[in-house]
């Protein structure tokens, strides 16, 4: 994207090069990549990905623990040991994915 905003010497495709620098070149073409030229219209897919996070932002939802859940969660990390045995059965197993920890017996 930013090989688009630099400036070209030359007659032909043979012969030209790529500058950053000159009076063509300003803060602002390097900046402003989301807006079209001398606008503040942004280019489709710049919009499109805009409106793709904003739906995703939305529909996102974020849960808000107790301080009570996060100290008996940290609690159970740092006193529960599995083997690699009981590791893979338990990431094998889909019920602790539906019920949560209720059907997870160690």
């Amino acid at each position: 994207m930013i090989c688009s905003r630099a400036t070209t010497v030359g007659t032909g495709h043979l012969d030209s090069a790529i500058y950053f620098s000159g009076p063509n070149m300003n803060r602002g073409r390097v900046l402003d990549l989301k807006y079209q030229k001398g606008t503040k219209k942004l280019y489709k897919k710049v919009a499109l990905r805009e409106a793709w996070v904003q739906r995703l932002e939305t529909k996102t939802v974020r849960p808000k623990y107790s301080q009570a859940v996060i100290d008996e969660v940290t609690r159970w990390g740092e006193n529960t040991c599995l083997t690699k045995d009981q590791l893979d059965k338990a990431l094998a197993s889909k019920a602790w994915r539906l019920h949560g920890k209720k059907s997870v017996r160690y």
